[in-house]
C-alpha cells in the first residue's frame, strides 16, 4: 500500500496500521511506506510525524532550525542594568544629595 499524504502508515505485527498525521503538511506521500515517512524536518521517530526532530522547532508548517540567542551579552546588560538602578537608589539617598 502507499501512503497518502496527511496519513501515516507503520508495520505492526505484519500488516499496516494507518494513523492521521498530527498535521496535513507533517506526512508526505509515498508509493513505498517503508520510506521515510514524515516531511523533511520532523522526526521520523514519532508515531504520526507529531515533532521536530532534535535542534528544530516547529514554525506555521515547517520545522526550523533553533538559533540559539546570545545568553551572555544579555546576563551581562541585566546585571549592569541592576547595578545601575542600585547605584542610583544608594546616590539618590546619600546624606549629601538627599539635603540638596
Amino acid at each position: 500500500p502507499g501512503q497518502p499524504e496527511g496519513y501515516y502508515l507503520q508495520l505492526e505485527g505484519g500488516q499496516w496500521s494507518t494513523y492521521l498525521c498530527a498535521s496535513a503538511w507533517s506526512c508526505v506521500q509515498s508509493d513505498n511506506p517503508l520510506e521515510a515517512r514524515c516531511a523533511q524536518g520532523f522526526d521520523q521517530t514519532t508515531l504520526n510525524c507529531a515533532e521536530c526532530a532534535p535542534g528544530l522547532y516547529l514554525a506555521s508548517d515547517e520545522c526550523r532550525q533553533c538559533n540559539s540567542a546570545p545568553v551572555v551579552p544579555v546576563v551581562l546588560a541585566c546585571c549592569a542594568f541592576l547595578l545601575g538602578m542600585v547605584g542610583t537608589y544608594y546616590f539618590s539617598n546619600s546624606p549629601v544629595t538627599r539635603d540638596a
